[in-house]
């Protein structure tokens, strides 16, 4: 009978780190950082808010009211967790808390241009939905 042994492979504590705890410690970083969401808040009742500056922008203008959109949207996908460029958005639109937060938002400008341009891009139902609305200037209003 031919016994033979086996002498297992010399294993220091630097070439454990480097062969097998190294890749693995990556492995899971990777892992976790793929499956972890970019932002949680389907769980996360409490207020969020971003400051938007509006500073030097000519809202009683249709550019000024353009830009200062297109910054109240940004902030509101911020704030709500939506990626704006993520296909279902794209497809479906913003959800629910976007939609709000870009009416709260233009509601509290009060802005007649930034107010007509929300109805313009929303849609009057959409508008009368979250009570946006532009007022007619008229000759005996318009003090």
């Amino acid at each position: 009978m031919n016994i033979q042994t086996c002498k297992p492979p010399s294993i220091t504590g630097a070439k454990v780190l480097r062969d097998v705890m190294g890749p693995a410690l990556l492995a899971l970083a990777t892992a976790t950082a793929a499956l972890t969401p970019i932002r949680t808040r389907a769980d996360d009742f409490s207020a969020h808010s971003e400051r938007v500056s509006l500073a030097h922008l000519d809202l009683n203008s249709a550019e000024g009211a353009r830009k200062a959109y297109g910054r109240i949207k940004a902030a509101a996908f911020s704030v709500c967790g939506e990626q704006s460029m993520n296909i279902e958005v794209m497809v479906r639109g913003p959800g629910e808390c976007v939609r709000a937060t870009i009416a709260r938002a233009v509601l509290d400008v009060r802005s007649v241009e930034l107010s007509k341009l929300y109805i313009k891009r929303n849609g009057i139902e959409m508008a009368t939905l979250y009570g946006v609305t532009s007022p007619i200037v008229t000759a005996g209003n318009s003090k």
